[in-house]
């Protein structure tokens, strides 16, 4: 019963996070899902870390935890929508050049969408219309007849 149970699970996730990194398939209901924490967790942890970083070498005379914070949320008031804006409008146009949507408007206005609210709203909020991209239609695989 519990082999079962662990089949299960292993079939879940394989089938949700298993094209996580295919731009070009159009995912289902489940895998939009694993699509969305997969990048949200992925933007956020990178940009956390990069901040942190980013942080170290632009006040390096840090004494203190408080002083290390206040700078910190310094500066991530520059560079977490900047580095969110970068990654959105990356995985929008890889998305979008993947599957051969440029020319349909719908995923244009989609993309815009993300790349506009990423910025504004977060990282949360701007992963779902980049998830809604997902689930296009690829035209890459459809053929045309002359």
């Amino acid at each position: 019963m519990i082999k079962d149970f662990l089949i299960k699970i292993k079939t879940v996730l394989t089938e949700t996070f298993g094209h996580l990194f295919d731009f070009s398939y159009q995912r289902k209901k489940h895998e939009v899902l694993g699509f969305y924490f997969g990048y949200t967790f992925f933007i956020i942890l990178v940009g956390s870390l990069l901040n942190g970083i980013i942080t170290i070498f632009t006040h390096p005379y840090i004494s203190a935890y408080e002083e290390g914070l206040i700078a910190g949320q310094e500066v991530s008031m520059v560079f977490i929508p900047v580095f969110s804006l970068i990654v959105m409008t990356f995985l929008s146009v890889t998305i979008i050049v993947s599957k051969k949507i440029h020319k349909n408007i719908a995923a244009i206005i989609t993309a815009v969408l993300s790349i506009i609210i990423t910025p504004l709203l977060g990282a949360i909020v701007g992963c779902v219309p980049l998830t809604i991209l997902t689930t296009f239609q690829n035209k890459k695989y459809i053929k045309t007849e002359e």
